[in-house]
């Protein structure tokens, strides 16, 4: 496997990998330099960047959580006076 094939494999997996000067860094994806971690092998970046990867702990989706019920409710009685009050007017 080639540099370009490795790193689009670790973006996959949300680990960025960098080369520069010869020296390989491999950091997750907004993560800090002191989660970075930095190699000059090829194949140590790919076991490092696979563990690295397998390590982290999926983000919360905070796109599919439900408000709770009360909230909608809440926002209908809202609404429905917002209406009664513009068509008394």
């Amino acid at each position: 496997m080639n540099y370009r094939e490795a790193q689009e494999r670790l973006r996959a997996m949300g680990i960025l990998m960098s080369k520069r000067d010869g020296r390989i860094r491999l950091n997750y994806s907004g993560g800090s330099e002191e989660t970075a971690y930095y190699t000059q092998d090829l194949e140590d970046a790919i076991d490092a960047g696979g563990r690295m990867g397998r390590s982290r702990q999926p983000m919360p989706n905070w796109f599919t959580v439900k408000p709770p019920q009360e909230f909608h409710r809440n926002l209908t009685k809202q609404r429905l006076a917002a209406r009664w009050a513009s068509a008394d007017e």
